[in-house]
């Protein structure tokens, strides 16, 4: 963003004018951001060959179960940082 400040092109924000715009790129933003959401969850599972998440899941596992929540939470507020954008 610095890069397109110094050259002089900066991006005008886009703002929905409607409900329906509203509605339609909330939805869309969902989508991306849950689709991104599972892939972080599939990477997850690639990086921890050793543990079967959802044998150890299906066994109730807390444990398991409380650091699979931890990082979905935390790729989730990053996706949701990513997509959101700069907050003046």
């Amino acid at each position: 963003m610095l890069f397109l400040a110094t050259t002089g092109i900066v991006p005008a924000p886009w703002h929905p004018h409607t409900m329906v715009e509203a509605l339609i790129s909330a939805t869309i933003f969902g989508v991306v951001g849950l689709v991104i959401l599972l892939i972080g969850f599939k990477l997850f599972e690639w990086i921890t060959p050793k543990v079967d998440i959802e044998r150890e899941l299906a066994e109730k596992n807390v444990a398991v179960a409380i650091v699979v929540a931890g990082f979905m939470l935390a790729i989730g507020f990053v996706i949701a940082r990513t997509i959101g954008g700069e907050r003046p």
